[in-house]
Formats: C-alpha cells, structure tokens, sequence
C-alpha cells in the first residue's frame, strides 16, 4: 500500500475475511475505541454505531447469526485518497445459513475509512441494501410499477 493509512484499512480487511474463516485475526483491535460507523440504508443493521462495541455488537452479531462465515469473503479491489480519509471498493460474498448466495452479481461495495494514531476512527459503509433485505434477511421487495 502506497500510505501508511491504506495498509492499516487493506490488514482490517484482511482480517476481517480471516475471522470469516475462523482465524485469530482479531480485526477490533484496529478500530479506535470510539469509532464513529455508519452503515447506510434502512436494513436491520443500517445506523449510526458511536462505539467499537456498539458496531460489533449490533451490526456484527446480527449478521453473524445468519450467514454461513466460513463461505464468505472480503477484500479490498481498490483504494483512493492520501492522508486521513480512504475511499475503497470491497468484494464481499458468501452464503446465508439458508444457502441463499448474497452478491452473486459480484458488485461492488463503496467504504469510506477515516484513520487517525494508526487505527480506524471512521467507517462510512455502503452495502446494497436490497441484497442484506432479500437475502440475509430473506425479505420480498416488490418492484415499483
């Protein structure tokens, strides 16, 4: 990575796809106490989280309760932006416990970081909310006419 700031956010990703698969990456442990998180939209895990815990807490567990994490996969297709504030693109797929695949379009998802004393103090995600709906959650959505 080309900035001290990237290569923190491209090893969170790294371990965040780690503990998918059940390793002892410990990916929290690059977060700053108190993160600011947004995950947009308005799906059951969509808000504005204040703490490391409150993210792990609510959004982490509710997802982890429905998907299979030893089918999924994380990683970083790009990077852009120097000093504190990053702009990636994520690869994110795998199965639900109900084997439905999520992102079987193989989109990508936009994240906003922001680092600061070499941890993450901001994370600004955005999923494709119909997806985390219909698939992870096992919602119908009916097409607008």
């Amino acid at each position: 990575m080309d900035t001290p700031e990237k290569a923190i956010i491209a090893e969170f990703i790294r371990r965040i796809d780690g503990a998918l698969k059940g390793q002892p990456t410990n990916p929290a442990e690059l977060l700053h106490e108190r993160i600011v998180a947004q995950i947009v939209g308005t799906t059951p895990v969509s808000g504005l989280f204040p703490t490391r815990d409150a993210l792990w807490g609510v959004a982490g567990q509710t997802v982890m309760e429905r998907i299979k994490p030893e089918t999924w996969s994380v990683r970083v297709l790009t990077m852009l932006g120097t000093g504190s504030r990053v702009a990636a693109s994520l690869a994110i797929e795998g199965e639900t416990q109900s084997a439905k695949r999520y992102n079987s379009r193989g989109w990508p998802t936009a994240c906003i970081f922001g680092v600061r004393y070499k941890k993450i103090n901001e994370i600004w995600l955005c999923p494709d909310t119909l997806e985390i709906e219909t698939v992870i959650f096992g919602r119908r959505c009916i097409a607008n006419s």
